[in-house]
Order: C-alpha cells, then sequence, then structure tokens
C-alpha cells in the first residue's frame, strides 16, 4: 500500500494510507537521513517502518513540501496587498510546474470589488483562476473548491491575516484551526499556523476509493530565491510574454529596454493593436523589472 505523509513530527510521521486509514509510524535506516517531507509518497516494510520514497513531482523548502498541484494565492482589502510578493509566488509556481489560483478575500469589506477588478486586470493574462471569495459568511467557496485540482496537493500563500486559515475552516469545517488576529496598528496579522500539516479532502466511505486531494495547512511559502536561477530565465516564468516574445528584435530578449522589444512597445503604448488581447499589464511588467534587476544585482555581485 503506498501511504501519503500528512505531516512530518518528532520522531516519525503521521501518513494516511490509500484506503484512508492514518497510521503514525517512525523512519528507519536511512530513511532518517534522506529528508522525508508531507507530501510524499512512501512505501512500510512489514513491521510498519518506511522504507521507500516515491518519486517527487517538485519539493518546496519553505514550506518543506513535497509534491504540490496547485497553489491558492490568497490576497484580501486588509493588510494592504502585497502584488510584489504576488508576483513571486507566481514565479514559484511556474518554476514548479504548480497551478496558481488567486483569491482575493473578504469580498464583505470595502475595497473588495476594486481589488478583484485590479486583480484580474493584472493577472488575468497568467491566471486562469482568479476568485471573489468570503470565508466569513461562504460566498465562492464552493467556487473555490471547485478549482482545486482533483487529485493532488493544494496549498495556500499570501500575506499573514488575509484569511488562509478561515479559508481552510470554510472548506473544511471540521479544523477549527485557530486564525490569528490582525493589528490595528500596523495591519499586520500574526502567523497562527506553525508546522506543515495536510488535510485530506472528502472522506473514505465503505466502497468508495477516498478522494486524493489534500489542502496544505502551512507556516508560510517559499518566495524568490535569488540564486536558484539566472535573471535572463525571469521572462520564461510571465506566461503573458510569450505572446509577444516573437516579435522582439533581439534574439534572447529580457523585455526590459532592449531596441525593438515588443513588450516594451505594447507596455508603452506603442504596441501593435493587433496583439490587443495579450492581457499584459503595464504595471505587473514595471513590478517585473524591479525583479528583474534584483536577481542581476544578487548575480553581479554574488562571487565578489
Amino acid at each position: 500500500m503506498i501511504y501519503k505523509i500528512l505531516q512530518a513530527k518528532r520522531g516519525g510521521f503521521l501518513l494516511r494510507g490509500s484506503d484512508g486509514t492514518e497510521r503514525f509510524c517512525p523512519a528507519r535506516g536511512k530513511m532518517r537521513t534522506d529528508g522525508l517531507h508531507a507530501g510524499d509518497d512512501v512505501e512500510l516494510d512489514g513491521s510498519g517502518g518506511i522504507v521507500k520514497i516515491g518519486p517527487r513531482k517538485n519539493l518546496l523548502i519553505r514550506p518543506p513540501l513535497a509534491n504540490v498541484a496547485a497553489c491558492a494565492i490568497v490576497l484580501s482589502p486588509a493588510p494592504a496587498p502585497d502584488f510584489h510578493l504576488v508576483d513571486k509566488l507566481l514565479i514559484q509556481c511556474f518554476r514548479n510546474q504548480i497551478e496558481p489560483i488567486l483569491c482575493v478575500n473578504k469580498s464583505d469589506a470595502a475595497g473588495a470589488e476594486s481589488l478583484f477588478e485590479r486583480a484580474r486586470k493584472n493577472y488575468a493574462a497568467a491566471v486562469a483562476r482568479i476568485l471573489l471569495v468570503s470565508a466569513a459568511d461562504g460566498t465562492g467557496a464552493e467556487e473555490l473548491r471547485a478549482a482545486l485540482p482533483e487529485t493532488g496537493i493544494t496549498c495556500l500563500a499570501g500575506q499573514s491575516a488575509v484569511g488562509k486559515s478561515s479559508l481552510l475552516n470554510r472548506l473544511l469545517p471540521d479544523l477549527h484551526l485557530e486564525v490569528g488576529e490582525l493589528s490595528a496598528k500596523i495591519e499586520r496579522g500574526k502567523n497562527t499556523t506553525r508546522a506543515c500539516r495536510l488535510y485530506p479532502i472528502g472522506s473514505c466511505r465503505e466502497g468508495v476509493v477516498p478522494d486524493n486531494r489534500y489542502i496544505a495547512d502551512t507556516a508560510g511559502f517559499s518566495l524568490l530565491d535569488a540564486g536558484e536561477f539566472f535573471f535572463e530565465e525571469l521572462k520564461y516564468f510571465y506566461p503573458e510574454f510569450a505572446v509577444l516574445a516573437g516579435e522582439c528584435k533581439m534574439r534572447g530578449c529580457n523585455h526590459i529596454d532592449e531596441p525593438g522589444c515588443a513588450v516594451v512597445k505594447w507596455v508603452t503604448g506603442k504596441g501593435n493593436a493587433q496583439f490587443k488581447e495579450t492581457g499584459i499589464c503595464r504595471e505587473r511588467w514595471e513590478r517585473y523589472v524591479e525583479i528583474f534587476r534584483e536577481l542581476e544585482e544578487f548575480h553581479k555581485n554574488r562571487y565578489k
């Protein structure tokens, strides 16, 4: 039987079998040092010890989570949305073959509708699903549930106090996760999640194969590590650029300030009208340039 690691705990791991049963067991032999993580698929020996780890689709470092299929990136009107953070989370999604879902939470709060429209303007060309939801009253909760992959792990990411744990409580009412409060002084939230834990969506009923869908409650999401790739690769993680990339005059154009760059022409209002459906947003491109410069500076100075 194949088991999914739900949580790495001191002395061992909480596992869920393909039949829906859960058990706790230790890792034995070299498995102790092989870096097992929540999300890994493992096999046990006759005495109940982990002896084999299955192939991984991907592996995140912060949080330590394997085989992530989707990431729901959560925004809200308060705290003030950090679109720079969203861009970096999307880069990690596209680098790791993770499907992004963008959720604007607190739909009943002032500014939610305008934030939703801004999010659509920025990301509609890069993210297939952009949802307006409310963890408080359940608005959009079923739409979000339907947007999750049919199999695999979905994690939630975003600033503290945007309502990630509240959304989990809405999707899985039996969880009763601790919810943080927003500081009125600095408009930042207290991170109440301390460990990475997977929760199955659906239940195992007799004669019914259990859903192979999980949601991860995590203490954070790995941001952009400047040493992971070169700045010239950044453009490949902006899918909306692909439509115009072939129109650039320079081979290998980075879409920054190169002569004849079709992306730059478009965002400055000088582009060809035939590409009006590209969906490239100027403010998102401006943040792209900032991230590109950050990576460029890092690589220029890393060996000094």
